[in-house]
């Protein structure tokens, strides 16, 4: 496994620990990285509309989410982004695959590149998420299925009927080989969304990247950026 390569650079609850998803508006620092990201975008953003999602490793934001199309993080190529606040700089990014998004029932496909290391580290195909529970098929650089991640039902109907807004009902799980490995809980909160991941008992069966790529598929829209 590649844990261990990476741990220069990568906070360690991403790799081996947990962490969360959570939106956060423009206030102290996140007003700063907006506005950065305000220039940098043409100003596309309306300010008062605008809404950050970072993911927090412990009480300290080390990554914020991005939808980016291609205007924020230029060269690097455009897709959604988690990207590093300091230094700031895009670490992950999906790229989709063009043609194989053609409506709700068909497979969204996208590659997962290591932005540090300019290398397509494994593929994402999911279906569902609107019509039925989510399911990402996750595979691996040499295209072999390395793992899945699926919605309980539960956890669908009461985000279809929106029961469960601000109450913590989202749920996702990463299995290999039948066995739990991760999983993504939303938690209660006020006023924000909150995602908890924990990537603990991976144990090396699962690149956390690929599970941290996940989380960025399934909760970019709430950014606004």
């Amino acid at each position: 496994m590649v844990i261990d390569t990476l741990r220069r650079g990568w906070p360690e609850q991403i790799l081996t620990g947990r962490y969360s998803f959570r939106t956060r508006r423009r206030d102290g620092f996140a007003a700063m990285l907006g506005s950065g990201v305000g220039l940098l975008s043409d100003e596309l953003i309306e300010p008062e509309k605008a809404r950050q999602l970072h993911v927090r490793a412990g009480d300290r934001s080390v990554m914020v989410v991005m939808k980016d199309p291609g205007r924020a993080w230029s060269p690097a190529p455009p897709g959604p982004k988690a990207c590093g606040i300091d230094p700031p700089g895009p670490l992950l990014t999906l790229l989709p695959i063009t043609g194989t998004q053609h409506s709700w029932f068909e497979p969204r496909t996208c590659d997962v590149l290591d932005n540090r290391l300019g290398t397509i580290i494994g593929r994402l195909v999911t279906t569902g998420g609107f019509v039925r529970p989510a399911r990402t098929v996750i595979l691996d650089p040499s295209g072999r299925v390395a793992g899945n991640m699926v919605e309980p039902v539960f956890s669908f109907v009461c985000q279809w009927l929106q029961i469960g807004f601000g109450w913590g009902m989202r749920r996702l799980t990463f299995r290999v080989e039948g066995r739990r490995v991760a999983h993504i809980r939303q938690v209660s909160r006020l006023w924000a969304r909150e995602f908890r991941v924990d990537v603990s008992r991976a144990g090396g069966s699962l690149d956390p990247r690929l599970v941290l790529a996940c989380g960025v598929q399934q909760f970019e829209g709430l950014s606004t950026y």
